[in-house]
């Protein structure tokens, strides 16, 4: 990798200093997401661009997959570990808003591959799927901040019919989110239910026992 660090720099074509091309790579690292678009990114965007192949080898040697979708400017880093660090919540709130997403781009209801479906559907689909009621504000809100942070979401202002930040969903989600995590939003109910079942059953077992005890 030095070596071809070497060469790009001896190349002297671009104008990229090694710090641009250490730099771009720490920023995807960080961000996993770099949007063409977004203030602060143009930059980075057009250095991982311009040497997509060795951002490629870079990060193949740490067995992840970099990518550029030029289509809708980003590009980003897919981890060799596929399962981000995401609280059940917050796993649950992605996989649903990746669902709404899809719903969204196949009604041609996208633009430059974002949607902005309403939000307060978010929080009526996650009762619907897991029969639970809807998070407190504040849970929703911590959520919703990690999936920003993450780059498959942004965040807008306040609606105050809902009393939520507006939902910006990015078409980086569908690059996190595969057809396979879709289906298992599909059976997560089944899942929690049978869950809440066994529960249930047992406690209702248990207090059977004690029952019987008392009685002998």
């Amino acid at each position: 990798m030095l070596r071809d660090l070497e060469r790009i720099i001896n190349s002297n074509n671009h104008g990229f200093m090694p710090e641009d091309l250490t730099s771009a790579a720490a920023r995807l690292r960080e961000k996993q997401f770099i949007f063409k678009s977004k203030r602060g990114q143009s930059k980075t965007y057009e250095i991982l661009l311009n040497q997509k192949e060795y951002f490629t080898d870079l990060f193949a040697a740490f067995g992840d997959e970099f990518f550029i979708d030029t289509h809708f400017g980003y590009c980003g880093i897919l981890p060799s570990s596929n399962r981000p660090i995401l609280k059940q919540l917050e796993t649950i709130f992605l996989l649903i808003l990746a669902k709404m997403h899809d719903l969204e781009c196949r009604k041609a209801r996208s633009e430059n591959g974002r949607t902005n479906p309403s939000e307060s559907i978010l929080l009526d689909e996650y009762s619907q799927i897991t029969g639970r009621d809807k998070p407190k504000p504040v849970e929703t809100k911590s959520a919703l901040e990690r999936l920003a942070k993450v780059g498959v979401i942004e965040l807008g202002d306040i609606n105050e019919m809902s009393e939520m930040r507006e939902i910006i969903i990015l078409p980086s989600i569908m690059r996190v989110v595969t057809s396979r995590y879709l289906e298992s939003l599909n059976t997560f109910s089944d899942v929690v239910n049978t869950e809440e079942y066994a529960t249930n059953d047992t406690l209702d077992d248990e207090d059977s026992g004690d029952f019987q005890e008392d009685e002998a």
